[in-house]
């Protein structure tokens, strides 16, 4: 890889941060604000030794620092050879089982909404379920809103008529 070339082809509002994730995740997550939550990860690490340690960089104990729900992609998981009890399958795998409060999962229904929903990235899409983010646990009802629904205020009015009318 040419550091100089990548890093002058970079916007001014990109940090590049090369090195041992074991060192990076630390450094990169001292520098995410709640003002500039954590929305979207992508690991590239091969196996599970590396992903698992990446993986630290969804455990930081501020869930402010994470959007509620994260959307992850998973790199390496498509081969023959990698299955659920090793690679990034395990990695995810004992993420969940460590971390009571947040989960990694795939979207059961991802594909159905896709146009080609054959495509193998679908497969390795998954989302960071943040469950002690302050956003899922809010009990204050003036923030909460009801979207309005032009077909069953439709329906609504319908039946109200043909009430009116019998």
């Amino acid at each position: 890889m040419d550091e100089r070339a990548l890093r002058a082809a970079l916007p001014n509002n990109v940090t590049l941060l090369i090195g041992d994730v074991a060192q990076t995740v630390p450094e990169f997550l001292k520098q995410v604000s709640s003002s500039a939550p954590i929305g979207y990860v992508v690991f590239d690490l091969d196996y599970y030794s590396s992903t698992q340690v990446a993986l630290a960089v969804l455990k930081d104990p501020d869930p402010s620092k994470y959007l509620p729900l994260t959307i992850t992609f998973f790199d390496d998981m498509h081969h023959p050879r990698h299955n659920q009890w090793c690679g990034e399958f395990l990695a995810i795998e004992d993420f969940n089982s460590s971390n009571p409060t947040r989960k990694i999962g795939q979207d059961a229904f991802l594909a159905d909404r896709r146009i080609y929903r054959r495509s193998e990235w679908i497969k390795q899409m998954f989302f960071l379920h943040v469950l002690d983010s302050p956003l899922r646990r809010t009990s204050d009802l003036s923030t909460r809103q009801v979207l309005e629904n032009p077909y069953l205020t439709r329906m609504t009015d319908v039946k109200a008529a043909k009430k009116a009318d019998a």
